[in-house]
């Protein structure tokens, strides 16, 4: 039993003998954006416990081996479960999932019941085994750390202070970095002022655990919640955010004319979508299929994705395609005047390289 791409990013789980014949599919995401990344056979090769994504982790699943249904979401919910197991005489299912507190290690009776948190405190456990006794539990416990730099005339220096950091971007003046902190379970959005080195929580108390993106003049933010519905908040705070009453979003963009893109299913398929600031005027902004990573131009005419999950592609909303560089990752500058190119490099282990 493995997981194979039906067609990128469309990932299934499928079984078959070790000549590879008598291929069957045990789960297939009804999303197209849907990965089943891990499976795992209960003891008595009846039902298989699933870790999946849509753009971001999702619950664990579980399904019948015999792949007659789709199954159903086990473990905490809403929660983002990265790993499972089983115990040896299949009774309980075992998990490591962000309820947003941190990844911890939970566990469910297979035949249902309410989810039980095993682990607590500041520490994260990744990945999880069961003893074959089924007397311990085998992971990785520790804290991951990221920090934000800054290279300039001034030379490199660090911007973010506590928490774990990541994702920044610059506004088009380049006055100021935004950036996202994870600390002790929270996740929020915060500002530095590249001039002052002045570094604080850009909308204090507001949780943002699911991606986000500030206008390019650094006014607006528009951003997912856990339940991935989308709202759009002031960043100079004159207001409280607001719930746009779009949901089941997976990816937002903001351009410099007053606009919020937005990633959004219909059926198996994802489009993308834009609309003022303030709810009105909604259409569908592209008529390319999303199916990869993608992202807007600061002046909203630009897409740049991967159609066909490693080639990424620049599309206007009214000509032919320009294919730009494989096995890569794009997006643009503040000010729209670059693309930003992101290239995975070999060089005895995995690193990357962005190129303008």
């Amino acid at each position: 039993m493995f997981s194979e791409i039906k067609k990128s990013p469309h990932m299934a789980v499928v079984t078959a003998n070790e000549g590879r014949a008598a291929q069957r599919d045990v789960y297939v995401p009804p999303d197209q954006m849907g990965m089943a990344h891990f499976s795992h056979l209960s003891p008595d090769r009846q039902q298989v416990l699933i870790v999946e994504m849509r753009r971001g982790w999702t619950p664990c699943r579980l399904v019948p081996f015999d792949g007659s249904s789709s199954g159903r979401e086990v473990g905490p919910d809403p929660g983002h479960c990265t790993a499972a197991a089983w115990s040896p005489d299949g009774k309980w299912m075992y998990f490591t999932a962000d309820t947003g507190q941190g990844l911890h290690i939970w566990r469910q009776l297979t035949d249902g019941g309410k989810p039980e948190q095993l682990t607590f405190g500041p520490t994260e456990e990744q990945g999880i085994a069961v003893s074959p006794d089924g007397r311990s539990i085998y992971t990785a416990a520790g804290t991951t750390l990221n920090s934000v730099w800054i290279h300039d005339a001034k030379g490199d220096r660090q911007i973010s202070g506590e928490g774990s950091a990541s994702h920044p971007v610059l506004t088009a003046d380049g006055r100021k970095a935004y950036y996202g902190v994870s600390q002790r379970g929270a996740n929020e959005l915060w500002v530095a002022d590249l001039e002052t080195g002045r570094s604080e929580p850009a909308l204090p108390g507001i949780q943002i655990p699911l991606g986000w993106s500030v206008s390019p003049d650094g006014k607006t933010v528009g951003y997912r919640d856990d339940k991935l519905n989308l709202w759009v908040a002031p960043l100079d705070r004159s207001s409280s955010p607001r719930n746009l009453s779009i949901n089941q979003t997976t990816g937002v963009s903001l351009d410099n004319s007053g606009h919020i893109f937005y990633a959004v299913p219909e059926g198996a398929e994802h489009y993308l979508y834009r609309m003022n600031l303030d709810g009105s005027d909604r259409q569908k902004a592209f008529s390319q299929l999303l199916l990869g990573a993608w992202s807007v131009s600061p002046d909203g005419k630009w897409l740049a994705t991967t159609p066909g999950g490693r080639i990424v592609k620049i599309y206007s909303s009214d000509g032919d395609p320009v294919a730009v560089c494989t096995h890569c990752a794009a997006g643009w500058a503040a000010d729209g005047a670059s693309l930003l190119i992101n290239f995975p490099v070999l060089a005895g282990r995995w690193t990357k390289r962005t190129q303008a």
